[in-house]
């Protein structure tokens, strides 16, 4: 039974579709979704100067809630955002374990079904979960 999917969030469209995903998958077994964006420590640049910190946290949790995790606000799915400093992968998987999470779910850059187009966030999570993960290709775009 599935209670809790964890998803990895970036701002990506690969990381809007693995959470459009989700929340049809939550919608359906009727689980909380859980989008989780995990900052880097290296700094931020706008407008031709780094960010303080604090700066970046405040902008990146803005565009969490307000922009990447949108189709979550009106989706009738129970659901948090989660902003936490580090590595993905590091990230993901404590926050997995932490939350108890039954499933997660990441998007992909990649283009084959080969191990290097994987994207190594998404090759490091298989590798180094013991909860299942789905990975999701990026959609053809129509044109």
């Amino acid at each position: 039974m599935i209670r809790r999917i964890l998803v990895g969030v970036d701002g990506s469209a690969n990381s809007l579709g693995a959470l459009n995903w989700t929340i049809a998958l939550a919608q359906q077994t009727n689980s909380e979704v859980i989008a989780v964006h995990a900052m880097g420590l290296k700094p931020i640049e706008q407008d031709g100067r780094f960010l303080s910190p604090e700066e970046a946290r405040h902008i990146t949790a803005d565009l969490l809630d307000s922009i990447w995790c949108a189709p979550l606000k009106n989706s009738g799915v129970k659901h948090q955002n989660l902003l936490v400093e580090g590595s993905p992968v590091t990230a993901l998987l404590e926050i997995a374990g932490e939350l108890e999470v039954d499933l997660i779910v990441v998007g992909t850059r990649g283009h084959t079904l080969g191990e290097a187009s994987l994207g190594s966030t998404a090759h490091r999570i298989i590798e180094d979960s013991k909860i299942p993960v789905v990975v999701l290709p990026p959609r053809p775009v129509d044109g």
